[in-house]
């Protein structure tokens, strides 16, 4: 259950994975991300991330309001390194959370809008 800081109010989100870690040994990231790669699930020959850090998988392969978001995961490899990498992770952080949010958004649209059409129908 989460908590809204600023009204209080609580609400329930669903996640299949969530990892944090505040120390690391930089390894590559691809073989967690194999069976990505292996389905060619990726918008193109290797993992990329936007703005917002969700992982550029191609259009139509998910369901709206499913990604997998990356923070300091790959590319960056000069500037992840030494504790002055800590000071941006608040900042990373909080656009993957709105990033997140926005994408659960899509999601209630997308299925607002199908029960509207089916409605209809």
């Amino acid at each position: 259950m989460a908590r809204d800081k600023i009204t209080g109010d609580q609400h329930a989100t669903d996640f299949d994975l969530v990892i944090t870690a505040t120390g690391f040994v930089r390894t590559s990231i691809e073989p967690l991300l194999s069976s990505i790669t292996s389905k060619r699930l990726l918008d193109g020959p290797s993992m990329t991330t936007n703005g917002d850090y969700a992982v550029n998988i191609r259009r139509g392969v998910l369901e709206s309001g499913v990604g997998l978001w990356c923070i300091g995961s790959i590319g960056e490899m000069e500037a992840a390194v030494g504790e002055g990498a800590f000071g941006i992770m608040a900042e990373r952080s909080a656009r993957v959370a709105r990033s997140i949010l926005e994408s659960e958004r899509a999601k209630e649209r997308d299925h607002k809008e199908d029960s509207s059409v089916q409605a209809q129908l």
